[in-house]
């Protein structure tokens, strides 16, 4: 059968028709969807958080995103055609231009670079920039554009070296801390101790408790608080380890809900257990704990919501009296600063039984806003549900965290109000930051001068240079040292001996010192009390000694000087006696005396006399020295004391003829209103007119041509008068000032002095009147003795 042509002409017809409208519709169809990926690829890409753009191999900015132009405040045609190093994200830093230029050749050659650099955002500040430089290639591999992509991350390194900073200091607290530390894992391996531990136990890294020299009672009580800490529990005892109680204190350490490690944590409460023994037990026991609990508390009826008890702190903490609280409702006292918190804790205590660390705010008494830690958990109390909870106060802990992540300011609170001297500076030797204490043990007024003066520390504050360097050497090999007796500079240029505990922050890469922070205690007033009882000590030795040997010599010295006398006698013409002998025998006595004249025997004899008058003195003295307290003491006014003993200091023949004591200048530094002290009148005016002379002596000995001073003052502190006697003479060195109170110690010539007078001083003082004699001197800088005498007040019962 055949269609007539006709028909078939107006089949082929509509077929074309068809196949052209079809042709017409997809075409559109093609244009409208590369259109819509058009507009997709524009909101991608000025969309994006990031920094992007579009360049040329050669370099030139051909488009850049609204992210992009945003941070630096422009608009797309002024960028746009410039060489991307010549735009303003580049422009503030020339070095990182060349660096540019480098990186867009080696991307234009078909590499793909990471690189962290800085842009200067619209309001002038620097940004920490994440960038990447990728090729883009067609078909054959040409690169035909170049992608640049920016990431802020400046908030993220900010945040990374808050942390690191604070990890420092958590790591210094950590050692530093004065209690036993440890942390072991599930299995009873020992994870990290801090040195106190390892020194107290002798246990090693890595070892259980039965691979350490542990008693068999140890390991058993660790392996009971091990598995009380594996089933989730705390636990809190005091034990006694031979003379020592310890607080020891186990608890589990969870991750993500489960318990991977525990926690350890020794400290030695044997005074405080010996002052609460009496109350360890029963109820009395709990209440104590209860109330001196520093961790506010409060037990609450959990039917009604009412409190039924709170300890002091929670007292001190809300500001009211437990008579206020007791019986009220937490709302009732609005003690949520937040009003819908009561409602949403309830409902947390009631579906999971306990509240553990929730963060909440409460209102005080006064209107002040706290902020802190909530603990909550339900116990059974005669058969009724409450609830115990307790409060941790952390408003001050959140202020520093706080003003930690928004400035340094935060640090620097922690640092000035630590109650010891805290430094950090560079192995160079310069600060880079103290705190006040540290300041004021060098006697500067403030942190900001001392770091002002202070540019060399080896020179400026070690009284040995190489010292330092040698504490920076031994750090190359330890983390941590602790230096005793260390001397250092005042500001004023004296010395003083301090403790410095001392650590090392080392190069990740190269492992050497970049930082050295620290700890300083001064020990001088602890040296000063040491060096007073040992001097003490070794005064109440030399005076046994003396004593003995004033009385075994004295004996044969009196001998000697009587039969000098006689001997002397026994020669002399004037004598009856002697002139009848003599004529019995023959015997010229005046021809004889001019035998001795002209042999001088006479001199002879003389001389010893003299020896033995000296050598008497001595022993008078050294009987002095060594004699107990048997002075007769009385009440007399201190201010009539010193001037009398002035005045018979300036009528003294040795000082006026040999050390001009007239041309020294005396300054009196105290009032008539001295206080009575309780004293034998004679003997202290005896160690004030032996401490002037010997400070006449020291002046006339100096070389500079400075007006000779001695300076006498006196005053009352507390229960004590003080009374020093300085000069501006040359002062002595370390060596002869420990030594000056010695018996027979003495820096004058051979003949002008026994070395007793200042021993002599010292026992009038300390044996006699139950004081103290103290000496402060350095090389040029003079010389002061320092008497404390108990006033009238002090001796009455």
């Amino acid at each position: 059968m055949y269609l007539p042509l006709p028909a078939i002409l107006a089949i082929l017809t509509l077929l074309i028709c068809g196949v052209t409208f079809l042709l017409t519709v997809w075409q559109l169809k093609c244009r409208r969807a590369k259109s819509s990926l058009v507009l997709l690829k524009s909101a991608i890409f000025d969309n994006t958080f990031q920094l992007q753009g579009l360049l040329a191999p050669d370099g030139t900015l051909l488009d850049a995103n609204q992210t992009a132009l945003l941070f630096v405040g422009l608009d797309k045609a002024t960028v746009v055609g410039k060489k991307f190093w010549d735009t303003p994200w580049w422009c503030h830093d020339p070095d990182s231009q060349a660096r540019l230029q480098e990186y867009i050749k080696r991307c234009a050659a078909g590499e793909s670079i990471r690189f962290e650099g800085t842009h200067q955002d619209a309001d002038g500040r620097l940004r920490a920039i994440d960038a990447t430089l990728k090729p883009l290639k067609d078909a054959s591999g040409k690169v035909i554009y170049l992608i640049p992509e920016g990431r802020d991350v400046t908030d993220l390194k900010e945040a990374q070296n808050a942390l690191r900073h604070k990890n420092i200091l958590l790591e210094t607290l950590f050692e530093n801390i004065p209690f036993d530390i440890w942390i072991r894992d599930t299995e009873g391996r020992l994870l990290l101790q801090n040195e106190m531990n390892a020194r107290h136990y002798g246990v090693k890294i890595g070892n259980t408790p039965e691979e350490d020299d542990l008693t068999p009672e140890q390991c058993r009580l660790f392996r009971i608080s091990l598995d009380q800490a594996l089933e989730g529990f705390t636990l809190d005892l005091e034990l006694r380890e031979q003379e020592q109680i310890y607080r020891k204190i186990v608890a589990p350490i969870r991750h993500n809900n489960q318990i991977t490690a525990i926690f350890g944590l020794n400290i030695d409460v044997t005074d405080r257990f010996t002052a609460m023994e009496a109350l360890r037990s029963g109820e009395k026991r709990f209440k104590a704990i209860f109330e001196e609990s520093p961790i506010a508390i409060a037990i609450t009826d959990l039917t009604h919501r009412r409190y039924v008890d709170v300890n002091r702190s929670f007292c001190s903490l809300s500001g009211y009296s437990k008579s206020m609280i007791i019986g009220k409702t937490p709302q009732e006292l609005g003690l949520f600063w937040n009003p819908g918190d009561d409602a949403r804790l309830f409902k947390m205590l009631s579906s999971t039984g306990s509240i553990n660390a929730e963060e909440i705010q409460t209102r005080t008494a006064t209107g002040e806003q706290r902020t802190g830690i909530l603990f909550t958990s339900i116990i059974m109390i005669e058969k009724a549900a409450h609830a115990i909870s307790l409060y941790q106060d952390i408003t001050e802990q959140k202020r520093v965290e706080e003003q930690l992540k928004s400035s340094e300011e935060s640090y620097k609170g922690i640092f000035d109000n630590a109650p010891i001297g805290i430094f950090q500076s560079s192995p160079a030797g310069h600060f880079i930051s103290i705190n006040s204490v540290f300041a004021s043990i060098f006697g500067y007024a403030s942190p900001q001068e001392m770091m002002a003066l202070v540019h060399d520390i080896p020179r400026q504050i070690y009284a040995d240079a190489e010292q330092r360097q040698e504490v920076i050497s031994k750090l190359r090999s330890r983390d941590t040292l602790i230096v005793d007796d260390i001397q250092f500079y005042r500001k004023d240029g004296t010395r003083f001996y301090a403790t410095m505990y001392i650590r090392g922050t080392r190069d990740m890469t190269t492992g050497e010192v970049i930082l050295l922070d620290g700890f300083v205690v001064d020990t001088t007033e602890h040296r000063k009390t040491l060096e007073i009882m040992l001097q003490h000590e070794k005064m109440l030795m030399i005076s046994g000694l003396a004593a003995g040997m004033a009385h075994e010599i004295n004996n044969p010295l009196g001998i000697i000087a009587q039969d000098l006398q006689n001997l002397e006698r026994r020669l002399s013409p004037a004598l009856p006696k002697n002139r009848q002998v003599a004529e019995e025998l023959g015997i010229d006595l005046t021809a004889l005396q001019q035998y001795l004249k002209q042999r001088e025997i006479n001199g002879y004899l003389a001389s010893m006399q003299n020896a033995a008058r000296r050598a008497s003195r001595i022993m008078d003295n050294m009987l002095q020295f060594s004699r107990s307290n048997g002075t007769s003491r009385h009440p007399a006014p201190l201010y009539t004391v010193i001037e009398h003993a002035l005045e018979l200091a300036g009528t003294d023949f040795d000082l006026r003829r040999t050390y001009n004591f007239s041309t020294i200048r005396v300054i009196r530094d105290y009032t008539p209103d001295l206080p009575l002290v309780v004293i034998n009148t004679t003997e202290i005016e005896q160690v004030l007119i032996n401490l002037i002379k010997n400070a006449a002596q020291s002046l006339h000995a100096r070389r500079n041509g400075a007006q000779p001073e001695i300076r006498i003052s006196a005053h009352q502190d507390d229960t004590v008068a003080v009374i020093s006697v300085a000069d501006n003479g040359p002062g002595m060195t370390e060596e002869v000032r420990r030594r000056v109170f010695e018996p027979f110690f003495t820096t004058k010539d051979v003949g002008k002095g026994t070395g007793l007078g200042l021993a002599v001083s010292h026992a009038i003082i300390t044996k006699n009147h139950h004081g103290l004699l103290t000496v402060s001197s350095s090389p040029g800088q003079g010389c002061c003795f320092t008497i404390t005498l108990p006033t009238l007040q002090a001796e009455q019962p």
